[in-house]
């Protein structure tokens, strides 16, 4: 049984073809500051179908100067890393890229969906204020017929030791308020500091040669202080370089802040996206039992047109999503059911060359955990908490 394959295959074209986007509708009645301005950046800017709050934000973002800073074009590929899923950037970048063009929202994930949704509950109970969600701020973009060049990842960063997941390279990094805080003793999983040497390359890998990156945030003090949320642009420079970018310029656009543009440099594609034969080939048609022996086991089915379905025995659930490589050669999935999931991305290593039948571990010690390609489509036991028409369990 396969989960309706032309919602996923639909979901597929909207990653791989950039989707279609109206032309950008200029208010010259409304343009304001912007009006008179010939350029991309200006004319989305000035476009009618701005909420606007964003307006409003605009003379302390000043987006005219910074986002010509970024050197974005129409046609370019951009990934905005929006930590609050704040959809200001999303809006102005979508109408500049264009039709031929695609915006990913990279919203930092600090765990799991069920993590996110438990805190919510607990919050409830209590009668206090639901924590916000920034994946799901991000997702109100989604299916707005204005924005169908945008697509929402929540990604863990912290994962495969530094992971930066996108379905393709990218033309444009932007990072607008996020590189200070990266840097505190507890930003990381359980507590501990982000693999930020990791994240740097894995940003470095998923551009384009030529491509760049925009850094911007709070200017203060020597190095990084977590404090007060502050960092210094030479410490910023000093690590970027060491990931392998180029310095190219810095802006005073805005005051109080260092904003600073790299760019990779040309001689280097960092795309490790397998070529050639298909290594998910054998997957196809059969089902990834993992976790054969242990209380939660999962049975996951891959398909040729990048859709994904994965069921589990009591206590877990049904999901499905979309399917892609990154640049790392990882396998990422954008979940698109439960609800709850929506948009949250997981990368991890594929285990390649098995065919029906085959049998082998994955991890070690308490991670371990034992697999088999069952040929054919397989599910969990009748009674399991997620055969298909059971509601989720968070």
């Amino acid at each position: 049984m396969v989960l309706n394959r032309k919602i996923f295959a639909a979901g597929l074209a909207v990653l791989a073809s950039a989707g279609i986007v109206g032309c950008a509708t200029v208010n010259s009645a409304t343009g304001g500051a912007f009006a008179g301005r010939g350029d991309s950046v200006a004319a989305a800017l000035q476009e009618s179908g701005r909420p606007p709050d964003d307006r409003a934000l605009d003379g302390a973002r000043n987006p005219l100067e910074t986002i010509a800073f970024s050197k974005v074009k129409s046609g370019d590929r951009v990934a905005l890393i929006e930590p609050k899923g704040d959809l200001y950037y999303a809006r102005i970048f979508s109408k500049i890229v264009g039709p031929t063009g695609h915006v990913y929202i990279v919203v930092p994930a600090s765990g799991y969906p069920a993590q996110y949704r438990a805190q919510e509950a607990a919050a409830l109970k209590a009668g206090k204020p639901v924590p916000p969600n920034a994946i799901d701020a991000a997702n109100e973009i989604i299916n707005v017929t204005d924005y169908k060049n945008v697509t929402v990842i929540g990604e863990m960063l912290f994962l495969l030791n530094g992971e930066f997941g996108l379905p393709e390279q990218v033309d444009v990094v932007w990072s607008n308020g996020s590189y200070n805080d990266w840097h505190g003793k507890t930003a990381g999983q359980g507590g501990k500091p982000l693999p930020l040497a990791g994240i740097d390359k894995a940003i470095l890998n998923a551009m384009t040669p030529g491509g760049m990156l925009y850094v911007a945030d709070k200017s203060g003090g020597q190095g990084f202080d977590e404090a007060m949320h502050s960092g210094n642009a030479e410490a910023v420079k000093t690590e970027l370089q060491g990931a392998g970018f180029t310095y190219d310029a810095a802006s005073s656009a805005l005051s109080g802040q260092y904003i600073l543009r790299f760019k990779k440099p040309s001689s280097l594609t960092g795309d490790k996206r397998p070529r050639g034969s298909d290594p998910l080939a054998p997957y196809y048609g059969n089902t990834v039992h993992g976790g054969i022996g242990m209380a939660v086991q999962r049975w996951d089915m891959y398909h040729p047109d990048h859709t994904y379905q994965e069921y589990g025995n009591t206590g877990s659930r049904a999901q499905q999503a979309i399917w892609y490589w990154d640049a790392e050669g990882n396998n990422c999935h954008i979940h698109e059911y439960p609800a709850f999931e929506r948009s949250f991305t997981d990368c991890h290593e594929v285990a390649p060359g098995k065919k029906a039948g085959d049998e082998w571990t994955e991890g070690e010690g308490n991670a371990a955990r034992h697999y088999k390609l069952d040929a054919g489509y397989t599910f969990p036991p009748e009674g399991g908490g997620s055969l298909p028409g059971a509601p989720p369990v968070p």
